[in-house]
């Protein structure tokens, strides 16, 4: 049985090394190539000479650049990779700075976001000055040093040593070292790791069977990842320390599996780290191949390694698949049988993991923290005031095997076509590069009408790539969904002056390539269209009789469909037919038989072989109009239905049945209680997410002093990401026929996630069309709750001079700031997209910021102390301070929550009739048609905190908030919960300073007001108003917690 250090898992990096060396510990370090040929021979680093070098390094900082200007103050280093990485990290820490690791590969744009989001003035490099210096000097003025040569560093003659002078528990939250995201979704972000996050790594062997590290121990492990990526850092630089291994390093020059394969051989290597690509590219090699069963292991990390590949290395040694992140670190993992090397098996329990579905058979991975197991949770050492991550990486499950997952794609790898279908590019990906004449790929088609390859051949020069690649193409297409396969007319090269651009992991950047070669995709997109009358390569369909036609279709749809079930009176769609099928039958007919110039309604219209054969034949032959058909009574009861459904209006003579998604929290159970009191409705159905939905709806109408009789009410759980929303199929189906009104309200609150995070939130706005559209005859009216957040920089970004935003689909992206603003907006554009081609009834509603109640009296209900508002004044009655302004959201158009409530059920009764055109979605806006400035609100609040409450300017105390986070004894959460939104409104501040005359764009409520008579008559929040809301807080307000 293994024995552990006394301090696993809580010891500085800094102590263990200075500690080995002190006691020449045996095992080497580190062993480093003697020349940029591994057949040369590799030098053993000790650590009495690793821990030398720290020093000097350390020395040569403090004199090149003095003592840190502020603390841990931000240094940048970009050079060629080497044993001077490690080395500079920890010489950093002494030093007390912090070292940012920048990636060569990234572009001029990446450089500059990041400089300028670190605020470094010193960039180090080389001797080499790598390119990307003079891309980053260009991006920032920066005072640029060339640091020792690894030569000078290691010279073995002892300088005097530096001693951290700190405790784990005093270091745990302090920056260890700075890297980026691979940016493979856009820009890459800077991520801040801190002492007690790589420490979370040492503290891995204490896990329950943690035998996966221990195979570590006394090794030789050969790490091919940059030393600026995570993975680099954690097994080049703190696995050797923590694990008793010694790293092998490869020479400063391209990786190639020949470099690689030398190494094997020449440094005497136990296991081998390595990127996907590396072991394709050994794998090609039947030599290479070979050598690999020389090791005792091989893990690969950073993306995805295709199953032939992987099938091929686990034959001959044991392979393991790695994972983690720069946020998270490495996940630690349980044995498992050899086989299942494609699965990770995730220590779930002790490592706070869940795997929450966010698609079909594919599921999200979150960490939830675990105050039991905080040692092992370093995402939240580096994010402290968060208590969950999702990791946005989508998993699926093994089919027997309980507990292994195996890695899909990350949710911005997803591409959603022009019809809605999606696709998972990843797999096809990963098996189409290892054909060898493939250097590498990625499909593109997001928003298009189909998929499209973009390859990087291996050779340039390559005479008739297409035929070369178009076997593995057609392998990879087998198991691939079918909307999503590749044809050769949808194959693109890249060109020799703009290879594809790829992370520090080698990894293409998926958002990157596509800005890269947006012209020649939107060119080869057009030529697509253009050709509509396919090439010569459309099956040939004989059409002369409608015998023929019905005997060559049934073949087609035979071949087309994998199944021998099509008769002549079958429904294609239910089969399976898709729209991307669809367009290559066309193809097909107009290919065989020009004349007909058919298009793809005519094979919607016409579902069957009997109906599409008679109709493409009758008459001699000649271009048949269908629109003029007058035989195919189903098809005129269609359409007949389709026209009385948009035009008649929904009988109320029974009452209307409405869904209500959301109805448990603040808003919406006021609005469940203005809907209970509404004659015209007869029955309620809540969808959340809550298995105990009814229960808290209880004690929420109990809390408010709403009405607690809900016999009308029916509760059901749901997943809007799901197609079904997660109900049975007899329930959707029910509610389906049976629902007039959905009112969407569901939908999480958190202006620090990004965009994809709003996701499952999209698709469930998309599946709830579906689920409205589904209705043979009246579908449901559709109102989506919106934000002001869709607008928010609408004032930044539109061309428009206009001094209010109107009520009016918004079709420029930009008008949205945040990841929570974009979100809403992308909704509101689905649901206008489908109110215009697809007839839903849809009405949106942009809904500004909701105060507290206002007709329930001082006991009953209060606005949720959770919002940036009540946030506010809370912390100003601790700091003793209250702004005066609010900068650029100094004008308040505040709504009560129940006056909101019945605006919205006002909105929904009438909203419907506004007669804004065949095809139009309504757009209302709820927020007050008269605003006052915040400084009418102030001597509310400060006459229920007393004359201790100072009024400051909102730039100053936004200075005092952050202030009051630093300070030692500082008032906690509880009496100081602004800290939380630090960042939110340090934003504001950077607004008010920057544009100080600017002011808010307000909302249009011209149309919003002549449907509801409650916003018309509404006027601006009173003074009185903000006195009962101080009131329903009840807050103590201790002077002795204020700042002075």
């Amino acid at each position: 049985m293994k024995t552990f250090p006394r301090d696993c898992g809580q010891r500085l990096l800094s102590h263990v090394i200075d500690e080995r060396a002190s006691n020449n510990h045996k095992r080497p370090f580190a062993a480093i190539p003697k020349t940029s040929n591994p057949g040369d021979g590799y030098r053993d680093i000790s650590y009495t000479t690793f821990a030398n070098a720290i020093n000097r390094l350390a020395q040569w900082l403090l004199a090149e650049l003095g003592p840190p200007v502020r603390k841990h103050e931000s240094v940048v280093y970009i050079a060629a990779p080497d044993l001077r990485y490690h080395i500079l990290c920890m010489a950093a820490v002494k030093a007390g700075y912090v070292i940012f690791l920048v990636s060569p590969r990234n572009s001029h744009e990446a450089f500059a976001s990041l400089m300028e989001e670190c605020g470094a003035t010193r960039l180090l490099t080389d001797e080499k000055r790598l390119p990307a210096v003079a891309s980053i000097q260009r991006a920032r003025h920066m005072q640029t040093s060339a640091i020792p040569l690894l030569d000078e560093l290691l010279d073995p003659r002892p300088v005097p040593s530096i001693e951290l002078l700190a405790t784990w528990e005093e270091y745990r939250f302090v920056p260890f070292v700075q890297i980026h995201s691979s940016g493979s979704t856009g820009i890459p972000k800077l991520v801040t790791i801190n002492h007690g996050s790589i420490t979370g790594f040492d503290a891995y062997q204490l896990l329950d069977e943690a035998e996966v590290l221990e195979r570590l121990g006394d090794e030789r492990i050969f790490v091919s990842f940059p030393p600026f990526h995570i993975a680099g850092i954690m097994y080049g630089l703190t696995a050797p320390c923590w694990f008793d291994s010694t790293v092998v390093l490869p020479p400063s020059v391209p990786l190639t599996a020949d470099l690689v394969n030398e190494i094997h051989l020449q440094a005497n290597v136990d296991y081998s780290a390595l990127a996907p690509s590396v072991v394709t590219d050994l794998a090609k090699n039947p030599v290479y191949l070979e050598n690999i069963s020389r090791l005792k292991g091989l893990a690969f990390a950073g993306g995805p390694l295709s199953e032939s590949t992987g099938k091929l290395v686990a034959e001959r040694t044991n392979m393991n698949a790695g994972y983690g992140a720069s946020e998270w670190i490495v996940a630690p993992q349980l044995p498992k049988a050899r086989e299942d090397w494609a699965y990770f098996c995730f220590n779930e329990k002790q490592g706070g993991y869940e795997f929450r579905e966010r698609d079909q058979g594919l599921y999200e991975l979150c960490i939830v923290r675990k105050a039991e197991y905080h040692l092992f949770q370093p995402v939240f050492v580096n994010f402290p005031d968060i208590d969950e991550f999702c990791s946005k990486d989508l998993f699926t499950k093994h089919p027997t095997k309980p507990g292994l997952w195996k890695y899909a794609s990350r949710f911005d790898d997803i591409i959603v076509f022009s019809n809605g279908e999606k696709l998972n590019p990843v797999t096809f990906e990963s098996l189409v590069t290892t054909s060898p004449h493939v250097k590498g790929c990625i499909v593109i088609g997001q928003g298009r009408f189909q998929a499209t390859l973009l390859v990087e051949l291996a050779d340039a020069e390559e005479r008739q790539p297409l035929d070369k690649i178009w076997p593995i193409v057609e392998r990879a297409n087998e198991p691939t969904v079918k909307h999503g396969r590749i044809t050769k007319d949808h194959i693109l090269f890249t060109t020799l002056d703009k290879p594809l651009p790829r992370a520090g992991k080698g990894t293409v950047q998926r958002a990157a390539a596509n800005k890269l070669y947006a012209s020649e995709i939107d060119e080869h997109y057009a030529n697509i269209d253009k050709k509509r009358q396919p090439s010569e390569k459309c099956p040939f369909l004989a059409l002369g009789t409608i015998a023929e036609a019905k005997q060559s279709l049934a073949e087609y749809f035979n071949k087309e469909l994998g199944t021998n079930e099509v008769t002549n009176s079958t429904d294609l769609f239910s089969l399976g037919l898709d729209s991307l099928q669809v367009i290559n039958l066309v193809r097909a007919i107009n290919s065989s038989r020009p004349d007909l110039a058919i298009d793809a309604k005519l094979v919607y219209d016409y579902p069957t072989i009997d109906k599409l054969s008679s109709v493409l034949l009758r008459g001699n032959n000649e271009h048949y109009d269908y629109s003029n058909d007058s035989d195919d009574e189903e098809l005129k009861d269609r359409l007949l239905l389709k026209e009385s459904r948009e035009g008649t209006p929904v009988n109320r003579s029974k009452g209307l049945v409405v869904l209500l998604t959301g109805s448990t929290g603040n808003f919406g159970s006021y609005v469940l209680d203005i809907l209970l009191q509404q004659s015209w409705i007869s029955q309620i159905t809540c969808l959340n997410r809550s298995s105990s939905a009814r229960e808290r709806q209880l004690q929420s109408h109990r809390e408010r002093g709403l009405t607690t009789d809900l016999s009308r009410v029916t509760f059901q759980q749901a997943d809007f990401s799901h197609p079904q929303l997660g109900l049975t199929p007899s329930t959707y189906h029910h509610l389906s026929l049976s629902a007039d009104l959905i009112i969407h309200n569901a939908w999480p609150v958190d202006f620090n996630l990004n965009f994809s995070t709003f996701k499952p939130s999209i698709d469930g706005v998309q599946n709830l069309i579906n689920f409205s559209l589904s209705h043979p005859t009246s579908p449901a009216r559709l109102v989506f709750i919106s934000s002001i957040g869709a607008t928010s920089n609408y004032g930044a970004a539109a061309s428009t001079s206009r001094s209010k935003i109107p009520e009016v689909e918004l079709t420029d992206w930009k008008v949205a700031r945040t990841g929570y603003g974009q979100s809403k907006l992308l909704s509101e554009r689905l649901l206008s997209h489908a109110a215009r081609e697809l007839g839903l009834r849809a009405t949106i509603v942009r809904v500004g910021q909701l105060g507290g109640p206002v007709g329930y009296g001082e006991g009953n209900g209060m606005w949720n102390e959770r919002e940036w508002v009540p946030r506010l004044i809370r912390t100003s009655l601790t700091l003793g301070a209250l702004p005066g302004d609010l900068g650029p959201g100094n004008e308040i158009d505040w709504v009560p929550v129940d006056v909101a409530a019945k605006v919205l059920v006002e909105l929904c009764e009438g909203g419907g009739e506004m007669g804004r055109g065949r095809g139009a979605a309504d757009h209302f806006h709820l927020v007050s048609p008269h605003s006052t400035p915040w400084d009418s609100l102030v001597p509310a609040i400060t006459a229920y905190a007393g004359s201790d409450l100072k009024t400051v300017s909102f730039v100053e105390w936004v200075e005092l908030l952050k202030r009051s986070g630093k300070e030692a004894g500082g008032a906690g959460v509880e009496d100081n919960p602004a800290i939380k939104l630090v960042d939110f409104f340090d934003n504001l501040r950077d607004r008010a300073v920057r544009f100080p005359k600017a002011k808010s764009t307000l909302l249009d409520t011209k149309q919003t007001v002549k449907v509801s008579r409650t916003l018309a008559d509404l006027g601006a929040v009173s003074a009185d108003a903000m006195t009962l809301w101080m009131r329903q807080w009840n807050w103590e307000v201790k002077p002795s917690n204020r700042s002075r």
